[in-house]
C-alpha cells in the first residue's frame, strides 16, 4: 500500500509533481530565453541596418566628388575627359561636360572600399579595406563598388555586355558576431552619373 502523508497525498504523486513543476519551469526558462535570443537578434539585425544605411546616404551624397571628371576643372579633349587629380580618364557622352570614372578618385580598383572623413579638406571619402565601426566595435563593415554592364539596347546585364561606368551598383554589407554566431546583412542601391556638371574650380 502506498505511504500517505498528512494532507492525504502519496510520495508518488508529490514526486509527480514535482517533477510536473521541473517541466514547467525548464520549459518557461526556455521559452524566456528563445524571447530574449530572438529579441537580440532583431536588435543586432536593426543596428547592422542602420550602420548600412548611414554608410550608404554618404556614398549617394559624395558620388560626384568620387567619380566624377569635369570638363570645367579637368582635361578635355573631343570625348576623352580625364581628371587632373589621378589621371583617370572617361569618355564624355554627346553633348556632356562631364562623365564618371571606372574608379574613385585616387584609387585603382573598386573593392573592398570604406568611408574616411577628412577634417582637414571637411569631406568624406573612399579608401581601402574593411573597417570595424567606431560605435560598436562588434561590427565591421565593407563597401562593394560595380560597374553596371549594359546590352547593345542599354539594358542592364549581368554579364556579357559593354561596362558603362557612369552606373555604379553599391554595395554596403556589415558582418557581425552574436553568441558566438556570425551574421551578416547587405543593402544595394544603383547610382548614376547622367548628369551634366559644369561647376568651377574650388578655391
Amino acid at each position: 500500500m502506498p505511504k500517505f502523508t498528512k494532507n492525504g497525498f502519496s510520495m508518488i504523486e508529490v514526486i509527480v509533481s514535482i517533477a510536473i513543476t521541473g517541466v514547467l519551469v525548464y520549459s518557461i526558462g526556455g521559452s524566456i530565453s528563445y524571447v530574449h535570443r530572438m529579441n537580440s537578434a532583431s536588435e543586432g539585425k536593426e543596428k547592422a541596418l542602420a550602420f548600412a544605411k548611414q554608410s550608404m546616404e554618404i556614398v549617394t551624397g559624395i558620388k560626384n566628388d568620387q567619380f566624377a571628371c569635369k570638363c570645367s576643372v579637368d582635361n578635355c579633349v573631343g570625348d576623352l575627359c580625364t581628371r587632373t587629380q589621378d589621371n583617370q580618364p572617361c569618355t564624355l557622352l554627346n553633348n556632356f561636360s562631364s562623365c564618371w570614372t571606372e574608379f574613385p578618385v585616387g584609387l585603382t580598383n573598386n573593392e573592398p572600399l570604406h568611408l574616411e572623413y577628412s577634417s582637414t579638406q571637411g569631406r568624406w571619402y573612399l579608401a581601402f579595406g574593411i573597417e570595424t565601426v567606431s560605435d560598436d566595435d562588434s561590427y565591421t563593415r565593407e563597401i562593394k563598388l560595380e560597374n553596371i554592364q549594359r546590352d547593345i539596347n542599354g539594358n542592364i546585364v549581368e554579364s556579357g555586355g559593354s561596362e558603362d561606368t557612369n552606373t555604379k551598383k553599391v554595395t554596403v554589407t556589415m558582418n557581425w558576431t552574436e553568441r558566438s554566431e556570425q551574421h551578416d546583412l547587405s543593402i544595394t542601391t544603383i547610382l548614376t552619373g547622367w548628369e551634366n556638371l559644369n561647376e568651377e574650380a574650388q578655391p
